[in-house]
């Protein structure tokens, strides 16, 4: 499946919502999307939304070299969320009776 993404302002923060598998080149294409974007609406709290698992750590690495290269510093905050993915199974407390 081919990535993309979508950017938006909104409610204070910039929402990315990524959809499709990770490479490095479409990683490397979203911050250097992202960057300007941030830089436009002055806002650097990043709320990224994904369609997927996890990354695997080698594409930790990867985030972190593209981090290096485009000079992506702590002045941007980000958070990460899954959709979709349940990772824990919350249930109702048993109760002794």
């Amino acid at each position: 499946m081919e990535s993309r993404f979508d950017i938006k302002f909104q409610d204070g923060i910039v929402v990315a919502e990524l959809f499709g598998d990770d490479s490095y080149d479409a990683a490397h294409k979203f911050f250097s999307s992202l960057m300007p974007f941030c830089e436009q609406h002055n806002c650097f709290k990043v709320l990224g939304l994904h369609q997927r698992g996890p990354l695997k750590i080698t594409e930790g690495h990867d985030i972190q070299d593209i981090f290096r290269e485009l000079k992506i510093t702590k002045k941007f905050k980000f958070a990460w969320v899954v959709v979709g993915l349940s990772l824990i199974h919350i249930s109702e407390p048993t109760r002794p009776y």
